[in-house]
């Protein structure tokens, strides 16, 4: 699955970086009329390489509304949904089965989803508000389908410790 998305978008790379210098998305994005490149491209390849440079744009954009506080919670799931449908629709790397689960978390109160995991196994994750979690949960495990909640926190840290002798 992974290789079907990621060797157009090498092979796309290759022909950039031999008739323009470009090495990578990230400058392929920064370039004004980034359109006159892909238009060097293959049908396919241009669809691979414009969902990733989308997705790196989305990247950027849940680095920054993760940074505020409060967070923008709908704003947040607007962006796992889009990058939802580039991995789908651009990259080709989404089940129906997660299709069909996403659709009940929408119709109960999800904000976002996205798969995740490396590809293949219908694993995707749903961004919810605290009060709709649960109604969220529920349909999902209705439809005969595992549910984990899982927290934000604040992470893995390191706890210091004075030293005294």
């Amino acid at each position: 699955v992974l290789a079907n998305s990621k060797i157009p978008v090498l092979r796309a790379m290759e022909k950039l970086s031999r008739e323009f210098g470009i090495r990578n998305i990230q400058e392929l994005m920064d370039l004004k009329d980034s359109g006159t490149h892909l238009g060097a491209l293959d049908e396919e390849e241009k669809r691979k390489v414009a969902a990733n440079i989308d997705n790196y744009k989305i990247l950027r954009k849940g680095l920054q509304l993760l940074q505020e506080s409060p967070i923008d919670e709908a704003a947040l799931g607007e962006l796992l949904q889009k990058h939802h449908v580039n991995l789908r629709d651009g990259l080709g790397v989404s089940t129906s089965l997660i299709e069909e689960i996403f659709q009940e978390g929408y119709r109960k109160g999800a904000l976002g989803g996205k798969i995740n995991g490396s590809g293949g196994g219908g694993c995707g994750y749903l961004y919810a508000r605290g009060e709709d979690t649960e109604a969220v949960m529920k349909g999902i495990a209705a439809m005969g389908y595992p549910v984990m909640k899982l927290s934000v926190d604040r992470g893995a840290v390191k706890e210091l410790e004075e030293y005294v002798e």
